[in-house]
């Protein structure tokens, strides 16, 4: 007999090989160097010695990580369909996983769009506290899938290592050298020290690159993308799982 949680088994499997295909082409991106070491003039005549991403972040990689996303949501969503047609609901495309913004909203839902299921299946979604306060994961998997993809993902730069050298200015100005340097993830770069005009400014340094969400709502902004992903994935299949488990106990699906 067909397994009825086959799909949303595939869609976690497909977001899981999504993801590493994430991770291959972010480390084949930033293995091909796409930055660059410059000193520009700021407006006060002073030089800005910084570390700028000469690239952006190839359009196939923030495709991949919102299919991450979608393929993840619908398995929940596909995880609830099989228990729906086994109860016998009446229009089972109407019934998806729910979720809300908060707790009270959670139970409104519950009151509306789960009704028909069986008193445990509810008791189990509520379990799962789908919404801000609760499960945050599965939360912000909802809320980013409702975004569109622009700055999904951005990249992160950080900088470690020492700035030493001979400066010769044309004047007394001041050199300041950042000892833990902010990356700028709307100019894509990252400052490390401003000097006078002129100076020879010798420096050693490691930078590491790794992607982070964007701008997006709730948890997610600033968070590591591919962790991020790897953890939601693993949240799903434990829900979905989860719905499998008692469904069956409770002889709906055998």
């Amino acid at each position: 007999m067909p397994d009825p949680f086959a799909s949303p088994k595939r869609r976690i499997a497909r977001a899981r090989q999504h993801t590493e295909n994430i991770k291959t082409g972010v480390g084949t991106f930033f293995q091909s160097r796409p930055y660059a070491q410059v000193a520009e003039r700021n407006a006060r005549g002073f030089e800005e010695h910084k570390i700028k991403l000469t690239r952006p972040i190839p359009d196939e990689i923030t495709d991949l990580a919102y299919e991450v996303i979608e393929a993840l949501r619908s398995a929940l969503d596909q995880a609830v369909h099989p228990v729906a047609i086994a109860c016998g609901v009446k229009r089972p495309d109407l019934i998806h996983f729910p979720m809300a913004d908060n707790a009270t909203d959670f139970e409104n839902v519950l009151k509306g769009r789960v009704k028909d299921l069986p008193p445990d299946i509810v008791a189990l979604f509520r379990s799962f506290q789908p919404y801000q306060g609760g499960n945050e994961l599965i939360w912000a998997l909802n809320r980013v899938r409702r975004q569109g993809t622009h700055r999904l993902i951005v990249p992160v730069g950080t900088v470690n290592g020492a700035v030493v050298g001979n400066f010769q200015q044309s004047s007394p100005l001041p050199l300041t050298v950042y000892t833990t340097p902010k990356w700028d993830s709307e100019k894509n770069e990252v400052i490390y020290a401003v000097t006078g005009p002129h100076s020879n400014l010798q420096y050693k340094f490691e930078i590491a690159f790794y992607i982070a969400f964007g701008q997006v709502e709730g948890a997610l902004a600033s968070e590591a993308v591919i962790e991020t992903l790897e953890d939601m994935a693993a949240e799903v299949e434990r829900l979905v799982l989860a719905i499998e488990a008692e469904s069956r106990r409770l002889s709906i699906i055998n």
